[in-house]
């Protein structure tokens, strides 16, 4: 069963890069990618990951308030 990694990242390139790298490691998958914090609680709910990959500065809601409401 793999691992499933969302993750929250406003630099489009760095975030189509982590998806690449853990769609091409066994054992990992990743269930979502997302450019801000707007939708965050939807985001989670419907890509149920295991474990999130969270940028501290994205637009929206930033990763640490996000990270403190989870």
């Amino acid at each position: 069963m793999n691992i499933r990694v969302a993750i929250f990242e406003d630099n489009k390139l760095v975030r189509e890069a982590l998806q690449t790298i853990l769609d091409g490691t066994a054992g990992f998958c990743c269930c979502g990618a997302f450019a801000d914090g707007n939708r965050w609680e939807a985001d989670i709910r419907r890509s149920e990951p295991d474990i999130i990959l969270m940028d501290i500065g994205i637009p929206g809601l930033n990763g640490i308030e996000i990270t403190k409401n989870k």
